[in-house]
């Protein structure tokens, strides 16, 4: 008579079970990879907007901190020293760059930053001195308007101190829950400056 032997190996049961083991194993896994994927996508783009809107911010500081400048050891009024921040989101300024002495503000030394169309500009050349980009008066852009849209720049100088406050508010084009606002006090070396 022969002896029943008995089967090795696991039962149907026991496989259906392990396998749904390692499905929940699987989609936790796949699930935390997703999250911190997401994770450094967020942190990517918060990156890139501080990028921007720093590199902004730096420009715009130094620039600033110019304004007024003049070589000339004259008691004579100083020509550059007028700041006009009269037009929102605009300030225009000049400084002596080429080291001329001038008693007159040439037209290649006068500056601005502007913001328009969500970007942040600043005045390169033209004859017209103004906050308004046309064919005299040109405007180089700062910030790329395809990343970065700046939703509000604003200039509010402080004649008892001899500063300005810039204040840059941004978000990215693509994910415009992703914000930021900078605020920086400018000292201006080479006051005192006339504000209008």
């Amino acid at each position: 008579m022969l002896k029943p032997t008995r089967q090795r190996g696991f039962t149907l049961i026991e496989l259906m079970v392990a396998l749904v083991i390692g499905l929940l194993l699987m989609l936790g896994l796949t699930t935390f990879l997703i999250n911190n994927i997401r994770s450094n996508s967020d942190t990517l783009k918060a990156i890139r907007l501080n990028q921007e809107m720093r590199a902004t911010m730096m420009l715009m500081s130094r620039e600033l901190r110019r304004a007024g400048y003049w070589a000339s050891t004259a008691s004579a009024t100083n020509p550059f020293q007028t700041m006009t921040t009269s037009t929102a989101g605009c300030v225009l300024y000049s400084y002596d760059r080429n080291a001329t002495a001038s008693t007159t503000v040439p037209s290649d030394v006068k500056y601005g930053f502007l913001r328009a169309s969500g970007a942040v500009y600043m005045r390169s050349s033209g004859s017209s001195y103004t906050c308004t980009p046309g064919a005299n008066n040109v405007w180089e852009a700062v910030t790329d308007d395809a990343v970065v849209n700046i939703s509000s720049l604003s200039f509010v100088p402080s004649s008892a101190s001899g500063s300005i406050a810039i204040t840059l508010v941004g978000e990215l084009k693509n994910a415009s829950a992703v914000k930021q606002t900078l605020v920086e006090t400018v000292k201006l070396e080479n006051g005192p400056l006339t504000f209008n």
